[in-house]
């Protein structure tokens, strides 16, 4: 299974279904978050074969309609995915942010992921 699939099914119900990859739809309702992969780790072999796993760095963000409700969110979804996910990492702690032109907070983190090479 890919990580996208895995992903979604472990955060989705933490966003009532309101968890998209890349962008949210064109008029969300909140809160809502999306998932973004922004890198990663490129591994090879020496002998030119290539491993059996793949590396993705992925950015979860979350948009909520108060600072509290955007950094309770990005809790939950921290926990679910480092008890959850067996080969998932945190990336540094989560970053607040306020964006002006929907008038709401954000919360964003980033996370590694190891998944079998489909």
């Amino acid at each position: 299974m890919t990580y996208e699939a895995t992903l979604s099914g472990l955060i989705g119900p933490l966003m009532g279904g309101k968890f998209f990859p890349d962008v949210p739809p064109d008029a969300p309702k909140y809160p809502c978050g999306v998932y973004q992969q922004v890198g990663g780790q490129s591994l090879w072999f020496r002998e030119g074969a290539m491993p059996g796993h793949k590396h993705a760095r992925v950015q979860i963000t979350v948009w909520a309609e108060t600072r509290l409700q955007a950094n309770q969110l990005m809790r939950q979804i921290e926990g679910a995915i480092c008890t959850g996910l067996r080969n998932a990492e945190p990336f540094g702690a989560m970053v607040g942010g306020y964006e002006d032109a929907i008038k709401k907070y954000s919360a964003r983190q980033d996370f590694g992921f190891w998944y079998p090479d489909p």
